[in-house]
């Protein structure tokens, strides 16, 4: 029989698999093409010598020299002693399958392993391989992997403790942090002011529930269809978040910031003029003013935290009036905005804020539905409109 050649394993697919058929060796899911390096060995009695070979071509193309090869430096391992897994196929002939690569420690890449730690190596030596770089990872004797305190600073969690943002949590925070001082600790890494309490509980309370708005609907209407996935219902009243509803805040921070910069009279005319809405203002229920957004600038101005931001707003509410004809609400959404940005946090959390709040407001929503359904009946009158 002739043996085929390590260039012709370069060429075109079709090419292959016609001269595969002429040796009567059908390719299947089940075998897979040998390498051109052991294609030069070829016959089944050169099986050993082909994979000598490749070795030798990996360790060429890696930069590793002989004299290294026992001493592991730089070393790439395959997933199998050998260095790869052979296959015998339909007529006899031994295939060769690509093995995996996984990348080893260099010996003194990190601190020096203790006796005990030789030893516990020794004993797991037949463990998963991304168990031990995940256990040297722990250990800082990784280079390939950045140490597990390093991936994230929010939280570490021990066999018998569980750390957050510094502090113990069963032996400190757990009954001493309210739920908003929680989250404040973990958005941004410390904990709130007195204002800062205050408010962020005053703006949740604001925006959290607010009747059969479009997200709800959308999470009652989830659930009826599948009642036992209350995380999807949750998710789909979440994924409608946007520029009109939840969202809102989040544009009108960014609206804020923008006036600040150019003026809130600027940027009222040149959203007028192309035609657009002004984050903020309007509201299909609460006319001529919105009891929340009122409640919030009030309290505000009396605790004394209006500053730069809540006096934009006041601004931007005088530029809408003249501009645009039709009375346009103040809605809650602008006052959220404007007393987060002058507590000093940013946009960003301008947006946070409703997503949290409206959680517990879809949490209530499914509650009642699982009691009272009528999240068919809501999608049977949508078909009817």
């Amino acid at each position: 029989m002739r043996e085929l050649s390590a260039a012709g394993y370069e060429r075109h697919d079709l090419r292959v698999r016609a001269d595969l058929r002429n040796r009567d060796l059908r390719p299947t899911a089940a075998i897979q093409l040998p390498s051109p390096a052991c294609a030069v060995a070829g016959r089944r009695g050169d099986a050993d010598a082909g994979r000598e070979q490749a070795q030798r071509s990996r360790r060429r193309r890696a930069g590793i020299r002989p004299e290294d090869e026992h001493g592991r430096i730089g070393q790439r391992v395959a997933a199998d002693e050998a260095g790869a897994v052979s296959d015998r196929g339909p007529a006899g002939r031994h295939l060769r399958r690509p093995a995996l690569v996984r990348i080893v420690v260099p010996d003194g890449a990190g601190p020096p392993a203790a006796a005990a730690g030789e030893d516990r190596d020794e004993e797991n030596e037949g463990e998963r391989p991304h168990r031990r770089e995940l256990r040297a990872s722990r250990a800082g004797a990784n280079p390939y992997l950045p140490p597990m305190d390093e991936l994230s600073r929010i939280s570490r969690a021990d066999s018998d403790a569980v750390e957050v943002r510094g502090r113990d949590l069963a032996g400190d925070l757990m009954g001493r942090l309210t739920f908003t001082e929680y989250f404040h600790l973990l958005v941004t890494g410390r904990e709130p002011s007195e204002d800062e309490r205050f408010f962020l509980d005053l703006l949740l309370v604001s925006i959290a529930e607010h009747g059969l708005m479009p997200s709800n609907v959308a999470a009652r209407m989830t659930l009826a269809a599948d009642p036992e996935s209350i995380q999807g219902a949750v998710a789909a009243g979440i994924l409608g978040a946007g520029s009109v509803i939840l969202g809102a805040a989040g544009e009108c921070a960014r609206l804020l910031v923008d006036a600040r910069t150019r003026g809130a009279e600027t940027v009222v005319r040149e959203i007028h003029e192309e035609g657009g809405r002004v984050p903020g203002f309007g509201h299909p229920l609460h006319r001529p003013v919105d009891p929340r957004a009122e409640r919030i600038l009030a309290l505000a101005d009396e605790r004394g935290v209006s500053a730069e931001y809540v006096g934009l707003a006041r601004r931007l509410s005088d530029a809408v009036a003249a501009v645009y004809p039709k009375p346009l609400t103040l809605n809650v959404s602008l006052p959220i905005a404007a007393v987060l940005l002058d507590l000093g946090y940013g946009p960003t959390m301008a947006k946070a804020v409703p997503i949290l709040a409206r959680t517990a407001g879809l949490l209530a929503h499914l509650a009642e539905e699982q009691q009272h359904p009528i999240g068919f009946l809501l999608a049977s009158r949508a078909a009817d409109e």
